[in-house]
């Protein structure tokens, strides 16, 4: 009984963690027809990177990920310091033109410990990305320094579960600087 129990119980984490995936697409997997939304759509395209340091606005990581400042930081070229975690292989739920050509990356804040799924670098970009990893010591788990410069396109995460939607996100990374790197 506790072995099917706890089979169960895996299962369940597997449907709701499905379900909870975020569709920043728009689409409602209950019964795969578009959700209406009257939040902003995303820039077209990408505005040319800034020519010096200037062209970039210095923003703390928490605030970029924060549902309540996604109004406020669109459409920006920012530099931001975080974590790196990893690389995230799932792409169904972001906008179909950021499905292909990009890598996801998770990033996590150092202050708030909160991460996101939402940074995208050009694949021709991310060859350093998959020479880094995470190590874990007595101390807890470290995470490489990244110092970013990127471009946030405004997007909707919106839950299949609760019906919901939310402003959200996505950086696409520009480019960026590993500050304490740790190579396998």
């Amino acid at each position: 009984m506790k072995k099917n129990m706890g089979k169960f119980i895996i299962l369940i984490i597997l449907i709701v963690g499905s379900a909870s995936s975020c569709a920043l697409r728009g689409v409602n997997t209950a019964s795969s027809e578009p959700v209406e939304s009257t939040a902003p759509k995303p820039a077209s395209t990408i505005p040319a990177a800034p020519s010096n340091e200037q062209g970039y606005t210095n923003l703390p990581f928490a605030k970029i990920i924060n549902p309540a400042f996604a109004d406020d930081v669109a459409n920006k070229w920012v530099r931001l310091n975080a974590g790196f975690v990893g690389i995230a292989n799932s792409v169904m739920d972001l906008p179909p033109k950021y499905q292909t050509g990009y890598v996801r990356l998770e990033l996590i804040d150092r202050n708030t410990w909160n991460t996101t799924v939402n940074a995208l670098i050009p694949k021709s970009k991310s060859d350093p990305f998959f020479a880094i990893h995470t190590t874990s010591t007595k101390a807890g788990v470290w995470y490489p320094d990244l110092k970013i410069w990127a471009y946030l396109v405004p997007t909707i995460e919106g839950s299949a579960i609760s019906g919901g939607e939310q402003n959200s996100i996505l950086i696409i990374i520009e480019k960026a600087k590993i500050s304490r790197p740790f190579f396998k």
